[in-house]
Parts: C-alpha cells; structure tokens; sequence
C-alpha cells in the first residue's frame, strides 16, 4: 500500500471528476482501458472508521479490459464463452438500474459507476460494448449469470482517494488491493 502527498488541484467540483483527473497520472492506468469507480459506503464489518468529513472514491482496472485477456469457460449449455463484467439481459431496459449508469471516458479510457439518481441509457449501454466488457444476451431472468459477471482479483492494485468533502482539491490517494475500511485511512487535514 503506498500513499501520496496531499494534493491540490484545480478541478471542478466533482469528487469523482479530481479523482480520474489524477488517477490518469498513475502507472495503474497505463494498461487497462476500463476501470469500475466506487463511492464509498461504510459496510457492516469495516475494520476503521473514515472521517466524516471525506468523500472515498475507488478506482480499479477491470481484469478482462487487458487487451490479452481472453479465458474461454464452458457454460451450462456446453458453449464457450469469455466472461464479461455486465451482460445486458431482456430486463436491462433504458432507465433501469441493475448495471451501471454513469460514464466518463478520458484519454480514451472508460470509467464507470453506480448512481442511483439515474438509470441506464443507451450511451451507457453503448459505450459497455464498445470498450468490450458487457455482452447482450437473450436472457430475462439476471440470476442465471451469476458467477460469470463481475470477476474480481483480489491481487490487483486499484486507487482509493480520500477527498476533503469542504473542499475537494485536498485529498491524499492510497494505492492498494485492500478495500477500504480494511486498512488504516491516511489522515487528511481538512478545513473547517
């Protein structure tokens, strides 16, 4: 687990925005093209507490986005298949809220997250097959792709990024695969 300095930037107000803004400096972004971001909320058994006054974003590479990538599984059918993050299934309609519902591609990499406020969209959806990471299918029922979506290496390194919610262009960044909460959160000086 490494950390950075505090840093500061000019960016506009969106925690999410300053951290993919940074997170394209690092090395973790050199060989991937998608990468999942996360708001984080305080799970059950976290081990620490993260102040309240930061905003925690995660940013980490999606495995099957590695341009050499390609494991083949048999499924129940007996056919190959690659597994992909998402399979956009029969109920997966415009509006809503199973997959992921927000975008941003920078530097012609995709970033791509949760956000309750919204739901799907056809340039979300476009954009899912586009960068090689979701796949329709002609299913209804979601379940039965449990196991081949969604494939996480706990070994692989991502971003987390504690963000003075009082002013965003102050946060440290943590480069680690321990999910937040399960390690000691830098401290952060914020304003009051």
């Amino acid at each position: 687990m490494s950390q950075s300095s505090i840093e500061c930037i000019e960016a506009d107000d969106d925690p999410i925005e300053i951290a993919i803004t940074d997170f394209l400096k690092t090395r973790l972004s050199k060989n991937y093209s998608v990468f999942s971001v996360f708001i984080y909320e305080r799970g059950e058994y976290d081990r620490y507490e993260i102040n309240d006054n930061l905003i925690v974003i995660s940013i980490l590479p999606i495995k099957n986005s590695f341009p050499d990538y390609t494991p083949f599984y048999v499924n129940a059918l007996g056919r190959e298949v690659i597994p992909r993050e998402y399979y956009i299934t029969l109920t997966d309609t415009l509006g809503s809220k199973r997959l992921p519902t927000r975008h941003i591609i920078q530097k012609g990499k995709l970033f791509y997250w949760h956000d309750s406020e919204y739901g799907l969209t056809q340039e979300m959806v476009d954009a899912f097959i586009n960068f090689n990471i979701a796949e329709k299918v002609n299913i209804s029922d979601p379940y039965l792709l449990l196991g081949l979506e969604g494939y996480i290496d706990d070994a692989m390194k991502g971003a987390d990024y504690y963000l003075c919610k009082n002013d965003l262009r102050h946060y440290k960044r943590v480069i680690t695969n321990i999910a937040t909460g399960w390690y000691k959160p830098p401290t952060v000086r914020c304003r009051r």
